[in-house]
């Protein structure tokens, strides 16, 4: 997760979210009753955008998206992804 401030004050919040349960719904895990909990875009409308990374599983998972993110080869290295 990545905070940051804006010129006008205001923050904004990068969430990689690998396994699509921040965005818009989640399965509940806890309480021990079944059912889904809202994702930020339910919570906060208009003001979450969401982008991902393959459109092609977005629109399989029938997952609406804002964009998407295109990163080619050759704009990443080892140490990017390097533990």
């Amino acid at each position: 997760m990545r905070w940051v401030t804006l010129g006008n004050g205001k923050v904004v919040t990068l969430v990689f979210d690998m396994h699509n349960e921040y965005g818009w719904k989640a399965l509940k895990e806890t309480g021990g009753t079944r059912g889904e909990v809202k994702g930020l875009r339910y919570l906060f409308g208009s003001q979450v955008a969401i982008f991902t990374l393959d459109p092609e599983s977005s629109r399989t998972r029938q997952v609406p998206v804002d964009g998407s993110v295109v990163i080619s080869l050759d704009q990443i290295t080892v140490d990017d992804i390097a533990c």
